[in-house]
Order: structure tokens, then sequence, then C-alpha cells
């Protein structure tokens, strides 16, 4: 019962109630703004650790990507954004053939999980391209 007759006192004293109901709103606020910056924290943790990603990527998937029958030397470039990746550019030796530029678009589409205008492959040019 202390409690409902505290509550009580407080209703009665309108300067009281007012300092405790603001005090309370502070206190609201600070909770939501912590909560939101936590999310913005996450946000920007996720976008930094695809960054970092971005070179060990490009190696494993000009890798498998020159496994492809046909390819031959393969080197790739990925573009990323805010969303994850934006872009891939594919050279390789083999491009020039239909079918090996798009083996190479598929794999590259899969692999990434992008869509195919995303994706655009060309065939290397000069003497390294006959090797």
């Amino acid at each position: 019962m202390h409690a409902v007759e505290f509550l009580k006192r407080i209703a009665g004293e309108k300067k009281l109630a007012t300092l405790v109901l603001m005090l309370l709103c502070g206190l609201a606020l600070i909770g939501l703004s912590f909560a939101f910056s936590q999310q913005e924290e996450q946000r920007a943790d996720y976008g930094r650790d695809v960054t970092y990603a971005a070179g060990g990527v490009e190696e494993r998937l000009s890798r498998v990507l020159s496994q492809i029958a046909g390819a031959g030397q393969v080197e790739v470039l990925v573009t990323e954004g805010e969303q994850g990746v934006v872009g891939v550019l594919v050279v390789a030796d083999g491009a020039q053939e239909l079918s090996v530029r798009t083996e190479l678009m598929r794999a590259a589409m899969t692999a990434l999980d992008v869509p195919a205008d995303a994706v655009e492959v060309f065939a290397r040019q000069g003497e390294e391209a006959g090797k």
C-alpha cells in the first residue's frame, strides 16, 4: 500500500508530478536514442566487413572461374556499394567464345548472388589471350 499512497501524494502535488513525468520522458528518450544508435553501428559494421572481404572474393572467384573449360586466365573486379555487390567485371582469355562467356557470367552470378545485368564478361586482348 505504500506505493499507492506515494502515487496519490505525487498526483496531489502538480510540480512534483510534472517533475516525475519529465524525468520518465527523459529516461525514455535516452533509451530510444541508445537503441537507434546500436542499429546504426550494426549497419556500419556490416558495410565494413563486406569491403574488407572484397579482395579475397576477387581472388577466389578468379581462381574458380579459370577452372571453367576454355576460360583460360581470368581476372575479376568486384564493385561494391552500400547494399553489397553492385557490379562484377570478368576478363578472360576464352571469353571471345559465346559459350565460355555465358558460363563465366552464370558462375559469377551464382557465386556473388547478383543479377545478370550486374555482370559483364570481356575477352582479354593482346598476346596473353592466345596463351
